[in-house]
């Protein structure tokens, strides 16, 4: 009887140690999955997906596979949209450069409403944060000129 007893204690104890190891297993499990994050970069070309919302008359700004070009008039402003088909924070970046007989570039760029200033600097092409979108659907990103430089967004 007694040894009927500890066979028992002996086996609840492995059970319950079992256990502890499965949800030590599965803690491990839910860590890894919450370390983990996919970044997906996508382009979004400005041909075709923006747009010269203001262009004074005598304005030479034109947006080609390139990207936005001659932008000379302080009074001109662009508008980029693209969609997000899934929910989620989308972080967005501009890529730019100043024109070579410039030193610098000052922009301001929309984003959901909010505003910033941002500063452009050098001939090469640069990488700058704009801000980001929360919304699945339609995102609208707008710019405008600051300063006389000219300079290039693609």
């Amino acid at each position: 009887m007694r040894a009927n007893t500890c066979l028992k204690k002996v086996a609840i104890l492995g059970i319950f140690f079992n256990a502890f190891l499965s949800c030590a297993n599965l803690q491990d499990d839910l860590t890894a999955v919450a370390e983990t994050v996919d970044t997906v970069i996508h382009e979004i070309p400005l041909a075709g997906n923006a747009f010269l919302t203001h262009k004074p008359d005598g304005a030479d700004e034109i947006i080609t596979s390139s990207g936005l070009a001659n932008w000379t008039n302080n009074a001109s402003t662009t508008s980029v949209y693209f969609r997000s088909q899934d929910a989620g924070n989308v972080s967005l970046k501009l890529r730019a450069k100043v024109a070579p007989e410039s030193n610098s570039s000052k922009i301001k760029i929309t984003v959901g409403g909010s505003s910033k200033e941002i500063n452009l600097t050098g001939s090469n092409f640069q990488d700058y944060e704009i801000g980001s979108c929360r919304d699945h659907g339609l995102c609208k990103i707008g710019s405008a000129r600051r300063f006389k430089n000219r300079g290039l967004l693609r």
